[in-house]
């Protein structure tokens, strides 16, 4: 039998408290509950706390590795960039891809494997909303984009929801399909790609052993430029090393199996 969740103890926790208090005559009985209410407001913003069901955002914090992450690709105009300096380092990487960027660019996600990179499952629409959306919808996004990079020779291990926001919903859906929540410990605050400048610098001074990087490789609103973005990137992998902290691939950091090869692969 599934245990509860966190979220789920902590409430039964909460509501339990708060009666035998009221029972007892404190006034301030009404704390606990109300505490639970905004924990809950709060745990979909903070998926590392795990009370919706248990949650990957960062590897061991004893070994000075990191592991960086690219979420809503593939894009034509940015990947190839990409995976031409990641190339050129010789850095690993996991690319979170949406089911319709995915079907869009097929090519991509042929380049991004043989490149030797990462691949986990982001939803198919990347609908920033999703998780107010009932079970069937979550189900439908899971499954979507998961079937179309099977179709493509890959199939995910690791599902990363929109924006990283959970709900209580989520957790059933991924461990009835095999599926880890994988989110992130760092990011930029690059609001996917609309705030470039100095991101480097914002990375690498929170920058710690273990961390999962959060990145993007959508194509930068304007004014900033891909080169621009592309730099930003090129510092954030210098930066990391002269630190002491090496990328490496998110299934070594973690110890998971991140994805896993279906069927022949993608001819030219």
């Amino acid at each position: 039998m599934r245990m509860p969740v966190a979220g789920v103890w902590i409430g039964i926790v909460s509501l339990v408290a708060g009666g035998l208090m009221w029972a007892a005559g404190f006034a301030w009985a009404w704390v606990f509950p109300a505490g639970f209410i905004v924990v809950s407001l709060v745990a979909p913003f903070k998926p590392g706390w795990g009370l919706f069901g248990p949650v990957i955002s960062h590897g061991p914090r004893s070994i000075h590795k990191v592991s960086l992450t690219f979420d809503d690709g593939p894009d034509p105009v940015t990947t190839p960039k990409l995976l031409d300096l990641l190339d050129k380092t010789g850095t690993s990487a996991c690319f979170f891809v949406t089911g319709e960027n995915a079907e869009r660019n097929p090519d991509l996600i042929h380049e991004i494997l043989e490149h030797g990179h990462e691949i986990g499952n982001h939803s198919d629409s990347h609908d920033p909303f999703l998780m107010l959306r009932g079970s069937r919808v979550l189900a439908r996004e899971i499954d979507l984009c998961q079937q179309t990079l099977e179709g493509l020779g890959v199939r995910p291990l690791c599902f990363r929801p929109p924006i990283g926001i959970m709900n209580p919903k989520l957790w059933p859906l991924l461990e009835s399909r095999g599926l880890k929540c994988v989110v992130f410990s760092l990011r930029g605050a690059d609001m996917g790609n609309r705030r470039v400048r100095n991101l480097a610098t914002k990375i690498l001074s929170k920058a710690g052993p273990g961390d999962v990087v959060l990145l993007h490789d959508r194509t930068p609103a304007p004014p900033n430029t891909v080169d621009e973005w592309l730099d930003e990137v090129a510092k954030v992998v210098k930066g990391l090393r002269q630190q002491g902290l090496e990328p490496v691939s998110m299934s070594e950091l973690l110890s998971v199996d991140v994805m896993k090869r279906v069927g022949p692969r993608i001819k030219d």
